[in-house]
């Protein structure tokens, strides 16, 4: 019984702390992709578009990779980047 009481325990605590760590993921993923929005509002395109982009890169990049520009981006990853734009729905 003590075996299981103690197996619950380390469960429970690896949950709460996995459930803690995907939270400050899903923070840093928002933070990265409100970035890349700031950089690429001077596009002129609708605010829809940028996040639906910016969203899809984030899922490409590794780590919330920082970059200096939003054109460094787009050249570290030309394939992610135009796939990016065609699922945002520009033509």
């Amino acid at each position: 019984m003590l075996k299981i009481v103690t197996a619950l325990g380390v469960l429970s605590a690896v949950t709460l702390s996995g459930t803690a760590f995907a939270a400050k993921l899903i923070a840093a993923d928002r933070a990265w992709i409100d970035a890349c929005i700031s950089q690429r509002k001077a596009s002129n395109e609708k605010p829809s578009k940028l996040r639906k982009y910016c969203a899809c890169m984030q899922g490409v990049v590794e780590n919330n990779q920082p970059f200096q520009s939003a054109t460094d981006l787009e050249r570290t990853y030309p394939p992610a980047h135009q796939m990016c734009w065609k699922d945002a729905g520009r033509t």
